[in-house]
């Protein structure tokens, strides 16, 4: 990797792939904290401009960055005034300047250039694995162990049926999957009231990522397993709309981005799927672009430069590769150890 790679940051060529990357971060940069989980965009929407924006975590402290999209060119811009190790931050889907930021009880919703900010939540409690509707209306969040929802100025929360793991809104608003209950998901329409479950047995989604109306993510029950499906979700109940990405069957996890979603149907977009291993299996240290159509075709975009084994990124969790797309769908970004004892971070130009 040292071969290819520029020493700080730059644009770069992934040989063998073809595809352009873009280092972000280097050594002068310090301690740089692992990309998040990959539903939460760490880029802006950047439609119709000639920068993008990215936060990152370096030591700690929230900062901003600007990537020109020809030239490849990093800048970093400033630091910001929050102390976190970026798990939980986002880009609102349609305002380029605006990232939400879980701070205790509240959702703060911050301007990065003009300082302003909002609450775009206000519970009760402290909450935690926050998301948002596309048009930044109505937000999901974890709350003392159940699911919550911030809808039309008021917070709804829905006590788990079964052990609670997370939940998430989908880009529409209207539909909050809620994951518990070995493995099950619960589907709430928010509109009429309903509520459906799939079971693990029926091809409940483990690692996922919303779309407007519908989720896709890993089935960890399939046979053969590695299959990563399509749900489809109606007022009368969740519709299977079959796997749309499959590999072997092995230990690895695999993370499913899909935050340039958009109202159109779902047979027409794209998911993203990153993973990590510490072995060696078909695209598991690799980023796959995987068409929602079934055609169970795939496009290998580039390798994760990550080695599970060396001591960059810190516990062996947070040093798995769990890439995250634009609001746009053009670029992606990742965190990877190079092998090393630091982590850095990457763009990836689809």
């Amino acid at each position: 990797m040292a071969a290819f790679l520029p020493a700080d940051s730059g644009p770069f060529i992934f040989p063998g792939y073809g595809t352009r990357g873009i280092r972000l971060t280097g050594p002068r940069d310090g301690h740089v904290r692992p990309i998040g989980m990959s539903y939460w965009p760490n880029i802006n929407n950047h439609a119709g401009r000639t920068e993008l924006l990215v936060i990152l975590s370096l030591s700690d402290t929230l900062t901003l960055f600007s990537v020109d999209k020809g030239s490849g060119r990093v800048h970093k811009v400033k630091a910001l005034p929050f102390l976190t190790t970026g798990e939980g931050c986002y880009w609102s889907l349609r305002e380029p300047h605006t990232i939400y930021v879980p701070q205790a009880n509240r959702l703060i919703a911050f301007d990065v250039f003009t300082g302003q900010s909002r609450d775009a939540v206000t519970a009760a409690a402290p909450i935690r694995q926050c998301h948002s509707s596309a048009d930044g209306q109505v937000h999901s969040f974890t709350i003392e162990g159940s699911a919550g929802v911030w809808r039309n100025g008021a917070v709804r929360v829905f006590s788990p049926q079964g052990a609670y793991d997370e939940c998430q809104i989908d880009k529409s608003g209207r539909w909050l999957l809620i994951k518990e209950g070995e493995g099950s998901n619960r589907i709430v329409d928010l509109d009429r009231g309903a509520e459906f479950r799939i079971a693990n047995r029926e091809g409940a989604v483990g690692h996922s990522d919303m779309g407007w109306g519908y989720m896709v993510g890993e089935d960890d029950q399939s046979d053969p397993g590695g299959v990563f499906r399509l749900w489809i979700f109606t007022p009368d109940g969740p519709v299977n709309g079959g796997p749309v990405y499959f590999t072997d069957w092995t230990g690895l996890s695999r993370y499913a981005s899909h935050g340039h979603a958009t109202p159109a149907q779902p047979q027409t977009q794209f998911v993203l799927i990153s993973s990590a291993y510490d072995g060696d299996a078909p695209r598991a240290n690799e980023l796959v672009v995987a068409p929602l159509d079934g055609s169970l075709q795939c496009r290998v975009l580039c390798p994760n430069l990550t080695d599970l084994s060396a001591p960059g990124g810190g516990e062996e969790y947070w040093r798995k590769t769990r890439a995250n797309l634009d609001p746009v769908g053009q670029f992606a970004c990742f965190s990877g150890n190079m092998g090393t004892d630091r982590m850095d971070a990457f763009l990836v130009a689809l």
